[in-house]
């Protein structure tokens, strides 16, 4: 069986999206000769990704229509949002068919086609879950995802989840019979398992910080929920006397500027460091040097970062929403988003208790190691196999 990797090609501010489809794709460049499949990448760059060759790779943007209409339906094609629209699906697929591909894997939803069988990775439905917040649950951008999620996962060969809370979720609100979905958990991002140990000694300083702070890698999206790790700060602050620096790393997205004014209405500004996207060797020396990572997003069922200070020996204080006792077990402390003071118990707790502490990054290490970007392709490649019976049944 002939199985194409359609990619997104995800920009490293995107955050985890970017940071998994490198890390599979790695895998798969090295994996792909232990399976009897046929593995190719397929994107909309004109040259293929790091690993792979011309041979194993598909350029849709270079086998799609020139000129103005041609670029136009490249854009539409690409964007993966509207994968399923008229405009971007035949060309695709004649694309795919002249390639004689049998079987499509979406590494994140947005499938090319409606015409080869194709399997799709669902990272969370929180519009469906969590409609309050503005980046989902908007009257336009609620309609454009349920569109999209109805059409992407109900024409799918199988659905791929991290969780078991994922495959509730697909199951309740699509109807999908559990025989489609596939668990396979999110992969630690292989930067942090690969990091040297040796550092720049004088990036910490660049930044003005000393170690020890509260560390939060997150976009600034309201549902990251900045404005609650705040509250939890204030507590600390006003009656435990406990005053910890927080870091917030990530780009904007329209909620920077309310986070910021939270930090001052609070009297916070002092203790809060806005660093706006880093790159990966400073994020490695900002997790070595944290006392603890603190996401407290409302979103799940998986997140990356957690995983990320697993591998690099920071100790981790994250949200309790569906899906993180199953993808973090013993190795963190969990606190429900909504309740500043059960965040702000998890971090002192912390704080008090370096056994705990050492425990947590004990823990985080083996699970850490326990789900690699090996593993997962292995996983897929199970899949495969278990679908190849029925997609040879025509051609």
């Amino acid at each position: 069986m002939k199985v194409a990797v359609h990619l997104r090609e995800m920009a490293p501010e995107a955050g985890g999206g970017h940071t998994y489809e490198t890390d599979i794709l790695d895998a798969l460049a090295v994996a792909r000769g232990s399976t009897r499949h046929e593995i190719v990448a397929a994107g909309y760059a004109d040259d293929p990704p790091r690993g792979w060759d011309a041979g194993s790779y598909i350029s849709l943007r270079t086998n799609l229509r020139r000129g103005f209409r041609g670029k136009v339906r490249n854009r539409i094609a690409s964007s993966g949002w509207f994968g399923g629209s008229r405009a971007g699906r035949d060309p695709v697929d004649r694309v795919l068919e002249s390639n004689s591909i049998d079987l499509v894997w979406c590494l994140a939803a947005g499938t090319p086609t409606r015409k080869l069988p194709y399997v799709t990775t669902i990272w969370d439905l929180q519009h469906r879950i969590q409609p309050v917040f503005p980046e989902v649950g908007s009257a336009k951008e609620w309609a454009g995802r349920e569109a999209f999620f109805s059409r992407e996962i109900g024409g799918a060969t199988a659905v791929i989840v991290g969780t078991r809370a994922g495959q509730a979720e697909v199951e309740r609100f699509y109807g999908v019979p559990p025989e489609r979905i596939r668990k396979l958990p999110h992969p630690t991002p292989g930067f942090a398992l690969e990091a040297p140990e040796t550092e720049d000694g004088e990036a910490l300083a660049r930044y003005g910080l000393e170690p020890g702070y509260l560390l939060y890698p997150a976009q600034f999206w309201a549902h990251k929920n900045h404005v609650g790790l705040l509250h939890a700060l204030k507590l600390l602050r006003d009656e435990h006397k406990l005053s910890l620096q927080a870091v917030f790393v990530g780009s904007d997205k329209g909620n920077e500027a309310h986070v910021r004014h939270a930090a001052e209405s609070l009297g916070l500004g002092g203790q809060v460091r806005f660093l706006g996207f880093v790159p990966r060797s400073d994020l490695v020396m900002l997790y070595r040097h944290a006392f603890a990572l603190a996401y407290v997003t409302f979103f799940g069922p998986e997140n990356l970062p957690p995983l990320e200070a697993f591998a690099l020996g920071c100790p981790v204080v994250a949200s309790d929403v569906a899906g993180a006792a199953e993808q973090l077990g013993d190795c963190a402390l969990l606190a429900p988003p909504t309740d500043e003071s059960l965040i702000a118990a998890a971090l002192l707790s912390l704080h008090r208790d370096e056994g705990l502490r050492r425990r947590l990054i004990e823990r985080g290490h083996a699970r850490a190691r326990a789900y690699t970007a090996d593993h997962y392709a292995k996983g897929m490649f199970d899949i495969m196999d278990e679908i190849e019976p029925v997609v040879r049944t025509w051609r």
